[in-house]
């Protein structure tokens, strides 16, 4: 790994890990990857933090995408008395916390769905992100800034995730003010992509 994040830097490449084990994520760190994709934190025993791999992940610069989404609890929605109910809010109470305490050592965050995977559509990403602010009691600048210039920060995008002149002009307007109430994003207006309007409500 060491060798491949070498190569990908004279490249002026990125490098992500697909990481949930704790072994993962200190292998990851001494590579010295770009981000670390959910960063789970998890041993034998269930999610166990580490204060030190966090100082280690917030001092080298690395970015964290811990994958928030509401998949599963989609379904649990629909059937609240499924067998498997309480282990995974307890599993989902215990990535909040993880991502609350990366946050307060430094480590930036970078809003990603894990898309694709059971019960999680690219649709979704909005609620997503709604559901990451409702969860981690983060603030809806920080999860939106997670999700815009942070995420194109780590991607090494410098034409996306700010409003300049100059840049990608990729906007979204919605009813409401997503900075104060981020379930504003549930409510769309207009949909600007390159300069260019593909969707609008706006009359």
């Amino acid at each position: 790994m060491c060798a491949l994040t070498e190569e990908t830097r004279r490249l002026d490449r990125r490098v992500a890990a697909h990481v949930h084990g704790t072994p993962g994520v200190r292998t990851s760190i001494a590579a010295g990857v770009t981000t670390i994709e959910h960063c789970s934190f998890l041993q034998p025993s269930g999610i166990q933090y580490e204060p030190e791999q966090g100082r280690r992940i917030a001092d080298a610069g690395m970015y964290v995408c811990p994958t928030i989404y509401r998949g599963w609890g989609k379904l649990l929605a629909q059937n609240p008395d499924q067998p498997w109910a309480g282990s995974h809010l307890e599993v989902q109470a215990a990535r909040f916390d993880l991502v609350r305490r990366l946050v307060e050592q430094g480590v930036r965050l970078v809003s990603g769905s894990d898309a694709g995977v059971t019960f999680n559509e690219f649709t979704d990403y909005p609620g997503d992100l709604i559901f990451a602010v409702e969860g981690t009691d983060l603030s809806p600048i920080s999860i939106h800034q997670s999700a815009t210039s942070v995420a194109a920060e780590a991607l090494g995008r410098s034409d996306l995730g700010v409003i300049a002149p100059g840049k990608a002009a990729d906007l979204l307007a919605v009813q409401g003010n997503p900075l104060r109430d981020m379930r504003a994003l549930d409510a769309p207006r207009l949909v600007v992509s390159r300069g260019r309007v593909v969707s609008s409500s706006v009359s």
